[in-house]
């Protein structure tokens, strides 16, 4: 018969020996948030942020196409997220873009 030289380490709860395997589940590390979940997330911001901002730019009245400046601004985080994650450099670049002529817009509605 063979005998564990490690086997004084092993607690005597422990368990099975897949778990033993396995180690310790509370130890275990959080899992991530699924990129499908984020990627939703950054899609549907993108949208209504976006859509919201030229409807609002498109009216006549200067205090709404101000207002529609500025949830256009707020779209571009949501828009240099997605294009730095998917690693689109043109995205990013027509984003980067947007970002400067959405607060010129600002700067000039104010």
């Amino acid at each position: 018969m063979r005998v564990n030289p490690f086997e004084r380490f092993i607690p005597v709860n422990a368990g099975s020996e897949a778990e033993r395997l396995r180690g310790n589940r509370d130890q275990r590390e959080p899992r991530p948030r699924s990129p499908l979940q984020l990627e939703g997330l950054l899609q549907a911001a993108i949208a209504v942020f976006t859509l919201t901002g030229l409807y609002l730019y498109s009216d006549d009245d200067p205090s709404m196409r101000f207002l529609g400046a500025c949830v256009s601004l707020a779209a571009q985080p949501f828009w240099l997220i997605d294009a730095w994650r998917s690693r689109k450099g043109g995205v990013l670049l027509v984003a980067l873009a947007f970002t400067v002529l959405w607060i010129r817009a600002i700067y000039i509605g104010w």
